[in-house]
């Protein structure tokens, strides 16, 4: 789990089965590329990539190899990748 706002915040790691809890950090000033850029230099290559988002904010140039589901509060166009509409909490 990333949580990343203009620079990754925090990094958690949670194991199959385990169970997955929020808390965020970090907020506003949503750059996406540091996220993307992050599980490239770890060579993390996610079989699907879930980003929870108003989609407000600065994304990577291309595509990256892998599915991109921008789980979002809102309804913007996005470069790449399907956004699956979420009701904002």
């Amino acid at each position: 789990m990333l949580y990343f706002d203009a620079v990754i915040q925090k990094v958690e790691m949670f194991k199959a089965g385990q169970p997955v809890s929020l808390c965020p950090v970090g907020g506003g000033g949503t750059d996406f590329r540091p996220c993307f850029d992050w599980l490239e230099e770890q060579g993390i290559v996610p079989q699907t990539l879930v980003l929870l988002t108003d989609l407000y904010g600065r994304f990577p140039s291309e595509a990256p190899t892998y599915p991109v589901i921008w789980a979002s509060t809102e309804a913007r166009k996005v470069p790449f990748g399907q956004v699956v509409p979420m009701e904002a909490a």
